[in-house]
């Protein structure tokens, strides 16, 4: 406990034991030999970062690999916050206490808007540059993925790569070339080509701020907004891929509801009710079917469009 930077105010803070680790089946690596050093900085709570299914799928995926760690990061109470910026001390990780800013990527997974500060939050105390535009040679790539990533632009100046999709299928390799970019060229413009290289899985930002340290990693310039992109290419059956639309046309999808709105208001108009009625009393008014006729409080029809006799209503005298 000594050895731990938060040692010395643990005891004045609610619930320690979401910063320390030493849990069961805890994984700890050294770092020599390491491809890549990955940590998970969940953007919420211990608890409830420790409860989402996906944190503990990653960790064991990243962890099976010989040459990658992943080590995990909670957001801190707010205590816990204020502890950390009165002594000048770094949000770390629960493995190897070692701070944010030290390891070759920092993840996010979004799971919902709200947690979007939090995200700033652990940058902010992880000691790494809040704006991607801001962050040099030394500092980690930060990466996001999860179900909210799919719309990223309220993020997109503070992240460098969005993942979309199913993460298992392509984050070790992922890892794997962010760190050998990270060795070979460090982390200028001249690095991201060796992502651009790679299928179009994942793309940073398209944001002004990022020209220079995130030009496209798709094979392809991004598409509009707006426009319907093309399929994603993929060489196995990983399903992530880049910001997807749906390529149905908007205007075919709403051409048959005009259609079926077209007829139904004038068999609901209070004028063309009574008509109908009355044109359909002198077939029904001796038959036992009279007093089965539906009210327009009851059923919203028209009694007219249910007439066995003809498909059309008769015309009113």
């Amino acid at each position: 406990m000594a050895e731990h930077p938060y040692a010395e105010f643990l005891g004045r803070v609610e619930k320690p034991g979401r910063y320390l680790g030493g849990e069961e089946q805890q994984i700890r690596k050294s770092g020599a030999g390491l491809a890549c050093r990955f940590v998970l900085a969940f953007p919420d709570l211990y608890e409830i970062g420790m409860s989402h299914l996906g944190t503990r799928i990653l960790y064991d995926l990243v962890n099976g690999h010989a040459d990658l760690v992943c080590e995990r990061a909670f957001s801190p109470w707010t205590d816990m916050e204020a502890e950390l910026r009165a002594r000048g001390l770094p949000l770390v990780s629960l493995e190897t206490a070692t701070p944010l800013r030290e390891f070759d990527v920092v993840g996010f997974s979004l799971q919902y808007e709200l947690s979007y500060t939090n995200v700033l939050l652990n940058l902010d105390l992880g000691g790494i540059p809040l704006r991607s535009a801001d962050r040099g040679e030394a500092d980690p790539i930060v990466l996001a993925g999860g179900p909210t990533a799919t719309h990223p632009e309220p993020l997109a100046p503070f992240v460098d790569l969005f993942l979309v999709g199913e993460a298992e299928e392509v984050l070790p390799e992922l890892l794997r070339t962010i760190g050998r970019m990270r060795r070979e060229v460090g982390r200028g413009a001249r690095s991201w080509p060796l992502l651009r290289a790679r299928p179009a899985s994942t793309r940073p930002p398209s944001t002004p701020s990022s020209a220079t340290r995130g030009a496209s990693c798709s094979s392809s310039a991004a598409p509009p907004r707006r426009a319907a992109p093309s399929a994603c290419p993929s060489e196995s059956r990983a399903s992530t891929c880049a910001i997807s639309i749906s390529s149905r046309s908007p205007r075919a999808s709403r051409s048959p509801t005009p259609r079926r709105s077209s007829t139904a208001p004038a068999s609901r108009s209070p004028a063309a009710a009574p008509r109908a009625a009355a044109s359909a009393r002198p077939a029904s008014s001796t038959g036992p079917s009279a007093s089965a006729t539906p009210s327009r409080s009851s059923r919203p029809c028209s009694t007219a469009s249910k007439r066995p006799a003809s498909p059309r209503p008769a015309s009113p005298r």
